[in-house]
């Protein structure tokens, strides 16, 4: 699990006015560790393979990620360790895009003490500490997208626990670029709903299929989360100050649902629907970040 760039930088404009006095370092609260991922031994468990084709096929040479490989830094700054036996190219593109996924276990994020951000946002910080010792024990694998546009939105990795809620697909990301995510054996094509009217069905090859959000959200997405992060509240806010904040926050918020898919289905290849994942729910904006 990795935090948000957006989250970082939501948790850390109205801590920087008290940084200075409590004596928290007063950039992002997120340090990336300098130690690269370990080699893990042995292989994911059984449970897990026995769900996935592409994991169980023997490794090829397209499987290998490049010597030099930009996308180093994110499975640095994501995982604590992966399985190089286990690494896969699931799809790639005419251009010369490729998509590999990368299993391991998740890095334990290193997030500041809880006076070092607001107090409105202690809770918030609070459940991500628990969360991320909870999942740096659990399997997971990250998304490496190679020779596409670069992307800054919530992390590539999702446990494999998470797979059945699918809850990359509805993530918000602050610029454009595809999701690819993994389904179970079996599931053949998946069909996403909304947002609107809109509906696409995305071929499933390799246990992964790849879901890209029409360009007019992805600008407006863009739009909204450049217009709340450019608002950077007033180094000593009154009550009065607050209150606006707080409102401009949520109907950022009831904005950028409307971005969302509505759900998602997993088919089988006779077309029949073999599970449904509707959008999940959620109150604040900051929920909107937490993967």
């Amino acid at each position: 699990m990795a935090l948000p760039a957006a989250l970082c930088l939501w948790l850390a404009l109205p801590a920087a006015a008290e940084a200075k006095a409590s004596g928290c370092h007063s950039g992002a609260p997120v340090s990336i560790r300098e130690t690269g991922p370990a080699s893990l031994t042995g292989s994911l468990e059984a449970g897990i393979l026995a769900q996935y084709a592409v994991l169980r096929r023997p490794a090829m040479p397209s499987d290998s990620l490049p010597a030099i490989n930009p996308a180093a830094d994110t499975i640095e700054y994501s995982l604590s360790g992966y399985y190089e036996s286990e690494i896969r190219q699931v799809l790639a593109r005419p251009d010369g895009e490729r998509f590999f996924i990368v299993p391991g276990l998740p890095r334990a994020l290193d997030l500041p003490p809880l006076r070092c951000v607001p107090k409105k946002s202690r809770r918030s910080l609070q459940k991500l500490k628990e969360e991320s010792l909870k999942r740096s024990v659990e399997p997971a694998y990250c998304v490496v997208d190679l020779g596409g546009r670069p992307s800054i939105g919530p992390s590539a990795c999702v446990t494999f626990a998470e797979v059945p809620d699918s809850r990359r697909l509805f993530a918000l990301p602050l610029a454009g670029g595809p999701s690819v995510m993994l389904v179970p054996d079996g599931v053949s094509s998946v069909r996403v709903t909304g947002p609107g009217s809109l509906t696409q069905t995305l071929a499933v090859s390799e246990n992964a299929y790849l879901y890209e959000a029409p360009a007019s959200l992805v600008r407006r997405r863009e739009r909204l989360i450049r217009r709340l992060i450019e608002a950077e509240p007033k180094k000593h806010p009154t009550a009065a100050d607050r209150r606006r904040q707080e409102r401009a926050e949520h109907a950022a918020f009831l904005e950028l649902k409307q971005t969302e898919p509505l759900k998602a289905e997993w088919l089988a290849p006779s077309g029949e629907v073999l599970r449904t994942i509707g959008r999940p729910r959620s109150s604040s904006l900051l929920s909107l970040f937490v993967p």
